[in-house]
């Protein structure tokens, strides 16, 4: 029997039957900047209930929250995403930070500076936090490591982001640096490089990690074959441009013009567009017409009541959340079906090949391995991204769809089902 390709995500709830979206634009996140995706039609089917269910199973094995309250969460975040937007938008350069404390109240909190954004959060229904430091403050500093990392001089394995419960950039750092060096050593090394003033260094909070962060390179709904190494990636979201039609997979599985095979040896296409380094890790599967195989929007197996995914439906709209520590949701071949929580919609990575990747979005509790790129990932019934790397100790990173979207004017999200 032939193995079907693909992962879509559903328009899982009501709220997504709106034909366009407000997008963040994943590339300058902060800026104010947006775009409008329009989708070609609303939604015929969905599956929320289903989505739903699995989402809050899986988050009360792990958190013990009562099924019913994850599941209010889960239908929530979205609302509060916009609630929060609402306020940054309002403090603008003021602002310093929002995020769902998703595993205590589940209420949408914000960081302010003074006593009139304090009672203006209270109005606006968020919880708010006198802190020391504006986002914008904290994202000249992460800006400046990202340089670092864009000029291939971050040390390997390291990962740095604005972590906004906290008011600091978080850097974190491998145990084991090159050359014998104690991670204090090497954060000073990296300050320098950056140019950071001892104001902006105390704004850093240094962290060590043991795990090696590696791109991972397979399966998100089923595995594809890319190259002449038959390398093993896999088959992400599909997007519209003009009238091609493109897969979307990890730009570390390619080349441009390199062959995509389906895993029965039917050819799919060949890259033609990539991203592989600051400013992203995708690649752009076109899929040769007529196809000799059929695309399924819904696909289960795995999960430990066999459902591997729950997307049925039409994929209306890719968002960047304005808000972290919401609960995220995505699936791969050894990830199964997993949640986490994300920490930062705009982190860094250098990996283990000394390649820095930024804005991406960083997952915790989502224990990802090499085998499991590709993999798709929602948030609320939305559409996020595709799983691009990881530590294997429950850091997962997400390569943001919203990027790629952004990447050309008139692109969409695809319908796996009308193909």
């Amino acid at each position: 029997m032939r193995k079907r390709l693909g992962l879509t995500l559903a328009a899982a709830a009501a709220a997504l039957a709106s034909t366009a979206a407000s997008v963040p634009d994943a590339g300058a996140r902060g800026a104010g900047d947006s775009v409008r995706l329009t989708a070609s039609t609303a939604p015929r089917t969905t599956d929320a209930a289903g989505y739903y269910r699995v989402a809050a199973d899986d988050l009360h094995r792990k958190t013990g929250i009562p099924v019913a309250t994850i599941r209010q969460r889960l239908v929530e975040q979205p609302a509060l995403a916009g609630k929060a937007a609402a306020f940054k938008k309002a403090l603008g350069q003021r602002a310093a930070g929002s995020w769902v404390d998703s595993l205590g109240d589940g209420r949408a909190h914000v960081g302010v500076l003074d006593r009139d954004a304090e009672e203006r959060a209270r109005k606006s229904g968020l919880v708010p936090h006198r802190v020391r430091h504006s986002t914008t403050q904290l994202n000249r500093v992460k800006a400046a490591l990202d340089a670092v990392g864009k000029r291939q001089a971050m040390p390997p394995n390291s990962a740095w982001w604005v972590d906004a419960p906290g008011n600091n950039v978080s850097l974190e750092l491998s145990d084991r640096q090159p050359g014998g060096l104690s991670v204090q050593q090497a954060a000073q090394k990296v300050f320098a490089a950056a140019e950071l003033t001892e104001e902006e260094r105390a704004r850093v909070r240094i962290g060590t990690s043991p795990g090696t962060i590696r791109r991972h390179g397979l399966v998100g709904g089923d595995d594809i074959q890319v190259g002449p190494e038959n390398h093993d990636c896999s088959a992400g979201l599909g997007i519209l441009d003009g009238n091609a039609t493109y897969i979307i997979t990890a730009g570390h599985c390619g080349e441009p013009g390199q062959t995509a095979w389906r895993n029965d040896g039917g050819t799919i296409g060949w890259i033609t567009e990539r991203e592989y380094g600051a400013d992203g890790d995708y690649a752009l599967v076109a899929v040769r017409q007529p196809t000799s195989w059929r695309p399924f929007g819904n696909l289960q197996k795995g999960s430990p009541d066999g459902v591997f995914n729950t997307y049925k439906g039409w994929v209306t709209q890719a968002q960047l959340p304005e808000l972290d520590s919401f609960f995220a949701c995505g699936s791969g071949r050894y990830l199964r079906w997993e949640c986490g929580s994300v920490v930062d919609s705009n982190a860094s990575m250098t990996s283990n090949d000394k390649v820095t990747t930024n804005h991406l979005v960083r997952v915790i509790k989502m224990k990802s391995r090499p085998g499991d790129s590709g993999g798709a990932v929602m948030w609320g019934g939305l559409g996020l991204g595709t799983i691009v790397g990881g530590n294997g100790e429950g850091v997962t990173y997400i390569q943001p769809v919203a990027t790629v979207i952004n990447a050309q004017p008139g692109r969409r999200l695809l319908d796996w089902q009308i193909w």
